[in-house]
């Protein structure tokens, strides 16, 4: 199965976050788009994965984890309040997944990340198109579904 295909047989539906993955549909489907994400990840070499603690979140960043051997680092923001399930070693190269990224959600992340703990950030990645991948600064961004439109293009 191809990533295309699989995000199509997850189909994608709004959350309170913006669009997210129906990771709950068919777990081949979660594993390649997962190891999809991990490939698209693995030119940057990150030990920790830096995600949101929600399912869809969660489900796809374990699968490319593991294809990577990197560790999960999960947030949470309780009343505004971010914290990481486990505190980090300042220092590690670390890369920021998500089904979808909204503007507030990836700066805050990313600054908690990189500013309160001192990780190394060497990527931010997305399965689905966001505008907050499209920054004009240093920070590499991928985008699954903006690379699967690229390679239909061709």
């Amino acid at each position: 199965m191809n990533t295309a295909t699989a995000i199509g047989i997850l189909g994608t539906s709004p959350d309170t976050y913006g669009p997210t993955l129906n990771t709950a549909r068919d777990a081949h489907a979660v594993e390649t788009i997962g190891a999809a994400l991990a490939e698209a990840l693995r030119r940057y070499r990150p030990e920790v994965l830096v995600v949101w603690n929600t399912g869809d979140e969660m489900v796809l960043a374990h699968v490319a984890a593991r294809e990577l051997g990197a560790r999960l680092l999960c947030a949470d923001d309780v009343a505004g309040v971010l914290t990481f399930q486990d505190r980090p070693q300042p220092h590690l190269r670390a890369a920021l997944v998500a089904t979808s990224w909204t503007s507030p959600r990836f700066t805050a992340l990313r600054a908690f990340a990189a500013q309160t703990h001192h990780l190394d950030l060497v990527a931010a990645a997305g399965v689905i198109d966001s505008p907050a991948l499209h920054t004009d600064d240093a920070l590499p961004t991928i985008c699954l579904t903006a690379a699967l439109r690229q390679e239909d293009a061709s």
